[in-house]
C-alpha cells in the first residue's frame, strides 16, 4: 500500500463522498456548502460532522428517493 502521508485518507474519502452526495441532492448548498468544504479540507472532523448532522434527516430522505 502506498503511504500518502495522510493517515486519515479513508475517513477523508468517505466524508468527501458524503459531502458530494449532500450537494448533489441539494441538501447542502451556498454558504453552508463552503463551510463544510472548508472543514473537510482542513481535516476538522468535528466541525464537518456537526454540519452534516444538521441535515442528516434531509440527506437520508433524499437518498431514499
Amino acid at each position: 500500500m502506498v503511504d500518502f502521508g495522510l493517515p486519515e485518507m479513508v475517513q477523508a474519502t468517505f466524508y468527501a463522498m458524503l459531502l458530494n452526495e449532500a450537494i448533489e441532492f441539494g441538501v447542502v448548498r451556498g454558504f453552508m456548502a463552503e463551510g463544510v468544504k472548508s472543514a473537510l479540507v482542513g481535516l476538522r472532523w468535528s466541525s464537518f460532522k456537526a454540519c452534516i448532522s444538521r441535515v442528516d434527516c434531509e440527506l437520508r430522505e433524499a437518498q431514499l428517493r
